[in-house]
């Protein structure tokens, strides 16, 4: 019964690492993209790293859920290690190659602040959370991955957003302004209040 749970669960993490990124890909190309400039979209320095940064993106959302689940820690240690180190190496990726997109993000200096601030941030917290689990102080590691994922799921919050917004304000490039910053401040005020404080 363990072995099937435990394989059940390793498929289940590897589908879903594998579908997140191709979903995040058609919504880029049909979203975010959709509002860059022709000469940007040719430079290859700036559409590499935005596809590091979806794929690997991805992937640490599909990924860093696992390390949350207590039975899994308890019953499946290794599978909570292997999908921690996973989850740390694709965040810190996705955090560095988002600083360029962040840079050339629309809407002026307001919004490249709210995403380039987030990317620190990702770096920051995640960096922090492997380092105290490396020092053994779990209530420590606990709390940063729980705001470096927060961090992470601005993916996520990101694109739930867009369309609500556009629902209230029709200027695109103003939506991507308030975009910029409630797509990771609420995820933190979150974690700070109904995780990290329990």
């Amino acid at each position: 019964m363990k072995k099937t749970s435990f394989i059940v669960m390793v498929t289940l993490a590897m589908l879903t690492a594998i579908v997140i990124p191709f979903a995040f890909h058609r919504a880029s190309m049909d979203g975010i993209l959709g509002l860059k400039t022709t000469q940007l979209l040719q430079n290859n320095w700036y559409i590499n790293s935005f596809y590091i940064h979806v794929y690997l993106g991805g992937m640490a959302l599909g990924t860093g859920w696992l390390g949350f689940l207590p039975k899994i820690r308890a019953r499946y240690p290794i599978i909570h290690k292997i999908s921690g180190r996973i989850y740390v190496l694709c965040f810190l990726i996705t955090a560095i190659t988002s600083i360029p997109a962040g840079l050339y993000a629309q809407g002026g200096w307001f919004s490249k602040t709210g995403f380039v601030s987030v990317a620190l941030l990702s770096i920051i917290t995640t960096s922090s959370g492997f380092m105290a689990i490396i020092n053994k102080n779990v209530k420590s590691h606990r709390k940063w991955m729980a705001y470096s994922y927060a961090c992470c799921f601005a993916a996520v919050s990101l694109r739930l957003w867009i369309p609500i917004l556009h629902l209230i304000i029709p200027d695109k490039v103003l939506v991507y302004n308030f975009v910029a910053w409630f797509s990771w401040l609420p995820n933190l005020l979150f974690v700070r209040l109904f995780v990290v404080k329990n």
